[in-house]
């Protein structure tokens, strides 16, 4: 619960939530589409003046963390950081919104500089809060001193793969501004794709930390 001191269980669930924006998305269109019953109520579910809970299915995890880490905070300040993170991305996802609906620049300008913000912010909080990443001279350079597999080469991937994996992230949490690309579907589709190899990546990195931590 949010109102409570999270458990890893909880932050680890609540992170994956994050991440099922794309079809999560999809669904919401696919019941609005069976449940019409004329070709106006078909067009309105492409409407972009129509409230789509696309949009709180991205805003609601991400407020829940934000809250979460204001809740770790309190026992360690450095998370207060990681609400800030939650609640910039947030921002972005309520920009994205803005902008579909009123199509004016000022609010384009807002999602742009905000998406450049979370997304540098995010990989930095990934490779030195998450993954433990980037210590001080380190037996192996930019990682940690004790890692759950030889090979180091994966790790190094991972950081390269993490950084533009994180560029599509914030298009992710920002399903309305897909919609103004060429073959908007596929867009959709490879994002989504990325999205999900993004959290593969995190999610095996940041389970070693805590099994080694433990």
């Amino acid at each position: 619960s949010p109102l409570n001191f999270p458990s890893f269980r909880v932050l680890f669930a609540t992170d994956q939530i994050a991440s099922f924006v794309v079809p999560l998305k999809d669904f919401e269109y696919l019941l609005c589409y069976y449940t019409s019953s004329s070709e106006d109520d078909i067009t309105a579910c492409r409407s972009p003046q129509r409230f789509r809970s696309s949009v709180l299915v991205a805003f609601i995890p991400l407020i829940l963390r934000a809250i979460q880490s204001f809740y770790q905070g309190k026992k360690e300040k450095i998370w207060y950081w990681n609400a800030l993170k939650y609640f910039m991305s947030a921002m972005v996802v309520f920009m994205s919104y803005c902008y579909r609906v009123y199509h004016t620049l000022d609010f384009y300008y807002v999602w742009v500089a905000l998406g450049i913000f979370t997304t540098i912010f995010s990989y930095y909080w990934d490779l030195k809060v998450d993954w433990r990443f980037l210590v001080p001279n380190s037996k192996n350079k930019f990682l940690r001193n004790e890692l759950a597999y030889n090979n180091k080469n994966l790790y190094y991937l991972a950081l390269i793969a993490n950084f533009f994996l994180r560029c599509a992230w914030v298009f992710a949490i920002s399903p309305d501004m897909l919609s103004n690309w060429y073959r908007p579907e596929l867009a959709t589709a490879a994002i989504g794709i990325m999205e999900i190899v993004r959290r593969s990546i995190w999610n095996f990195i940041r389970v070693e930390v805590e099994h080694l931590a433990n």
